[in-house]
């Protein structure tokens, strides 16, 4: 069976899923999550607002019973209850709220109480992890495919992950930002490949602020 992911968010009781971002039946799995489509888009504008500053997890459907990482731990003892029996993937859906509701691009119903739909996602270039000093740029950072999302990979967990860089940035402080000269003076290296991910000179001819 394929597992299911979510973004949740380790200080706020909120999650994200791609569900709430397609008409798909199958919509939260691996691909639909990873894909740079709406639901990335309302992660990253969540990152440069509501969620700013703010550490998080992409968590699967299944625990990984040999888990090392103290932030993962702690956070499945919030759900160490016999009805979740530790499951961050379980809790999260039924005791958080769902941050999905927020956005105009989400498919949730409107006459649902949930349905607030007001926020309309920003476009963020960088990626800043300020605890590892490195960053990528998103035009520069793609997979062979062009589809998948880099922040998966390094906000991952669950159960079957493949090596890689997989949840290296799970409890980092991240940061989003257009702004270019801050990236600059931060001197942070620039990362140019995470797991299947090649760096690639950017070519977008209608990206004019550069």
């Amino acid at each position: 069976m394929h597992q299911q992911f979510l973004w949740v968010n380790y200080d706020k009781p909120q999650y994200l899923s791609s569900s709430d971002f397609s008409n798909e039946k199958i919509r939260n799995f691996a691909g639909y999550t990873w894909n740079p489509g709406k639901c990335s888009s309302a992660l990253y504008t969540l990152m440069g607002d509501l969620w700013k500053g703010d550490r998080l997890i992409l968590i699967g459907q299944y625990r990984d019973e040999n888990e090392r990482n103290p932030m993962v731990i702690q956070m499945r003892s919030r759900f160490d209850d016999m009805e979740y029996m530790g499951n961050i993937w379980y809790g999260a859906t039924l005791q958080y709220e769902n941050a999905g509701r927020l956005f105009t691009t989400s498919n949730i119903n409107e006459d649902d109480e949930e349905g607030t739909h007001y926020i309309e996602p920003v476009f963020y270039r960088y990626v800043l992890n300020h605890t590892k000093h490195e960053y990528f740029y998103r035009y520069n950072l793609k997979s062979v495919n062009n589809w998948l999302n880099p922040l998966a990979f390094l906000l991952m967990n669950g159960k079957g992950r493949c090596g890689g860089k997989y949840g290296m940035w799970i409890g980092d402080e991240l940061e989003v930002t257009n702004d270019k000269g801050k990236v600059k003076a931060l001197g942070y290296e620039e990362m140019t490949r995470v797991y299947n991910y090649r760096y690639f000179t950017n070519q977008n001819p209608t990206d004019k602020d550069w």
